[in-house]
């Protein structure tokens, strides 16, 4: 029977004498490159068309008990956590779909009331964005942030209230501008 390594090592060999190798190498590349120009878009999260809030608890128990390099057990299992008795949300999270203008032009609105919050995609062009903003663009990579806020609609901002240990999630409905002309962007 062959060893799986030599089997591998004798199609790369095959592959790399046909020139096949260097296509394949280039394609990967350029998959590569597109997917962090162009993500791809969160299914299942659409336009706000019925605004909702909500508040989400980031509270968290705990399955099993946590031990520390010793084996001595810092937390108990049953054990309840809530990140914001530790440390506030002090900067919004603006979620958007970055294909939609008057999305974009509602985060740049929001952007200059909350200079410090982050702006996040669902779908769209994050360096492009990044770049016509001059600021930083993130996306959340396959919905892990919306999946867990419970983000159905976008635009969407999620902010801590002064002392309260939940989040509040806002989806909202862009506003009409007349002009957007007005918005340097």
């Amino acid at each position: 029977e062959d060893d799986i390594v030599e089997l591998i090592q004798g199609k790369l060999k095959r592959l790399h004498e046909t020139g096949d190798l260097d296509s394949i190498k280039k394609k990967i590349q350029n998959e590569i490159v597109k997917g962090i120009r162009e993500p791809d878009s969160i299914k299942g999260i659409g336009r706000t068309s019925t605004p909702r809030k909500f508040v989400f608890d980031p509270t968290i128990e705990l399955n099993e008990d946590l031990k520390d390099n010793k084996g001595k057990i810092f937390a108990k299992a049953g054990s309840r956590y809530n990140p914001l008795d530790y440390i506030n949300m002090t900067k919004p999270l603006i979620f958007i779909d970055g294909t939609d203008e008057d999305q974009v032009i509602w985060a740049k609105l929001k952007l200059i009331k909350h200079k410090y919050g982050k702006l996040i995609l669902i779908s769209g062009k994050p360096l492009k964005l990044q770049e016509r903003l001059k600021r930083d663009v993130y996306f959340d990579q396959y919905g892990k942030i919306t999946t867990k806020l419970g983000i159905t609609q976008v635009p969407t901002i999620v902010y801590q209230e002064e002392g309260q240990k939940v989040l509040t999630v806002s989806e909202e409905i862009p506003e009409k501008l007349n002009d957007k002309e007005e918005i340097a962007i």
